[in-house]
């Protein structure tokens, strides 16, 4: 139990982080685009 507990918790970090990134990108386009 403890090992799935872990990796769910690994699997949820890499997606938060995945999900910054792409905001983080958006941010950029949308201010080389003006």
């Amino acid at each position: 139990m403890p090992v799935l507990f872990f990796v769910n918790t690994n699997v949820d970090v890499c997606s938060l982080q995945h999900e910054k990134k792409t905001a983080y990108f958006m941010k950029i386009s949308k201010l080389t685009e003006k």
